[in-house]
């Protein structure tokens, strides 16, 4: 059979429909190859691959993760080499990046308080106490502000603790 519009077999039969697909297996010349099994072979009752299914001993990925974290590393700590786990390391880290003031690190920080039930949202309708350390601050937030808004810089004012 000659190729039709130069395509091979595989060209043809790749954007074809099911039924154009089998009036194309039909009318080439032979019973038995290429796109065309032998009858008695095909589907067997009872052959289906993977059948047994993932075996028990088999990792997934919860139990690669556990045990990566888990796995302890050496770290020096005052001049002492202690081991740690990788995720107390891990928090540690980001405890360190939340104090020098990296705000990706405490929006993850935050997030992290909230997935653990650590920070709680207050209830609507609900008012926070406020002390006079909380209102002294707000104040010394506000002169911040207002001195930032009226001289057009973000420099730190001389304002007495």
């Amino acid at each position: 059979m000659s190729k039709k519009n130069g395509l091979g077999l595989k060209q043809r039969l790749r954007g074809t429909t099911s039924e154009e697909r089998g009036a194309v297996l039909d009318g080439l010349p032979y019973e038995v190859g290429f796109g065309k099994p032998p009858r008695n072979t095909r589907f067997a009752a009872g052959n289906q691959a993977g059948k047994r299914g993932r075996p028990k001993d088999s990792e997934n990925l919860d139990t690669i993760i556990k045990e990566e974290f888990d796995a302890k590393v050496v770290l020096t700590e005052g001049g002492k080499a202690r081991k740690a786990s990788k995720r107390r390391v891990g928090v540690r880290q980001l405890a360190n990046k939340v104090a020098s003031g990296d705000t990706k690190s405490f929006a993850l920080y935050l997030e992290l308080l909230r997935k653990t039930g650590q920070l709680v949202q207050p209830q609507t309708g609900e008012t926070l106490a406020l002390d006079d350390r909380d209102i002294d601050t707000f104040g010394r937030i506000l002169a911040f502000l207002d001195v930032a808004e009226t001289a057009g810089r973000t420099k730190t004012p001389d304002v007495a603790p």
